[in-house]
């Protein structure tokens, strides 16, 4: 009759431990991919336009004349929201990192066969990732995946206007670096300060 009770206490422990072991990995959040530099390459940097790197991941170059806002995260899964606009104009770049649950860039498409999506899917890069650039709900759009982190930077911009080509800017600049420590951490923590917002960094 011992023996049964000390096997029952044993079987107890060692599923509390399972538990407690899987619930911590599932509450971590998958860090940004990162390359080996931290900054622009050199080589690529831009004097004529301004550089924005976001605390949380990335960086990217954007002409003079274009504004840029930091939203305020109020969705758990968001890591960042960043919104580019021009004075005196309703056409923006929205730039979104957030969690997903998707495998593969091309899953999107999968989980979003309502959207009307024209013309051709376009393969490209955006840093170091796959990516897959298309026209879709009159907007411009470029998705890539990394480490269960789903990146969107989308325009609804006309050709060759400044937003437009400001477009192309940020998607031929835009590199991953290395999270800063208190962004990392707002991230782990996010579901429980919610209010938390990551800082950023814009150097003219």
């Amino acid at each position: 009759m011992k023996n049964i009770i000390i096997a029952i206490i044993a079987i107890l422990i060692a599923t509390s431990i399972f538990v407690l072991i899987n619930s911590s990995r599932t509450s971590q959040k998958p860090t940004f991919p990162t390359s080996q530099n931290e900054t622009i390459p050199s080589s690529t940097l831009d004097n004529n336009l301004s550089t924005y790197t976001d605390a949380s991941g990335f960086t990217f170059q954007y002409p003079h004349e274009v504004l840029v806002n930091k939203k305020d995260l109020s969705n758990s899964l968001l890591y960042s929201s960043v919104e580019l606009t021009a004075t005196g104009s309703a056409e923006t770049i929205t730039i979104k990192a957030e969690e997903s649950s998707i495998n593969t860039v091309d899953d999107w498409f999968k989980g979003n066969k309502k959207t009307s999506v024209f013309g051709e899917i376009k393969k490209i890069k955006l840093a170091d990732l796959d990516a897959r650039q298309f026209e879709a709900n009159n907007a411009k759009t470029t998705i890539a995946l990394d480490q269960g982190v789903l990146f969107t930077i989308a325009t609804n911009a006309k050709k060759n206007s400044e937003i437009a080509k400001g477009y192309e800017t940020v998607i031929g600049s835009f590199v991953f670096v290395q999270p800063s420590h208190s962004a990392q951490n707002s991230s782990q923590n996010q579901s429980d300060t919610s209010s938390d917002v990551v800082e950023e960094n814009v150097v003219q």
